[in-house]
């Protein structure tokens, strides 16, 4: 597996939130299953700049250089399918796209679907300020830039209707 700091810009960037905090033995699990993963692909392109990493015990995200991995027939679909047996396994739920993550004001990290945060917003007790996590960000580069950020930034706004 890469260093972050192995891993271009340009990646592709795939980012799973789960429902629920991960354990510390199933994060370990996670890293494990995909650095053999890993590996396995690593038999077909030395070098091939693939990295995973659990993100606040929530978020798995996977950056790898795709275009590199497409010429050599890596079959990214077997993270999906890795990705799947770990919601079987640790009864997780990874692909809720529905869910939004945000900061409270105690900078804790929160999970909610889309009809609470609209709630939440119209009280107040979120706003446009709210550090919210766009998970459909496609790049190493969007990652580090626009992954946390305010939701009036958001694409959620759009999806919410505010």
């Amino acid at each position: 597996m890469a260093n972050y700091s192995d891993i271009p810009p340009y990646a592709r960037v795939w980012i799973y939130q789960s429902t629920r905090s991960l354990s510390e033995r199933e994060t370990r699990q996670i890293r494990k299953e995909f650095k053999e993963l890993f590996t396995n692909w690593n038999k077909k392109v030395k070098d091939l700049p693939a990295f995973v990493k659990i993100y606040y015990d929530l978020f798995v995200v996977l950056m790898l250089d795709e275009d590199m991995a497409e010429n050599k027939k890596i079959k990214v679909e077997e993270s999906l399918d890795l990705l799947h047996k770990f919601e079987k396994e640790m009864g997780l739920n990874l692909f809720d796209r529905l869910s939004i993550a945000y900061r409270d004001k105690q900078n804790d990290i929160q999970i909610a679907d889309h009809q609470t945060f609209k709630e939440m917003l119209e009280s107040g007790a979120v706003n446009q300020n709210t550090i919210v996590f766009n998970n459909l960000v496609a790049s190493k580069e969007k990652f580090e830039t626009e992954w946390e950020t305010p939701f009036e930034k958001s694409l959620l706004v759009e999806m919410i209707g505010e």
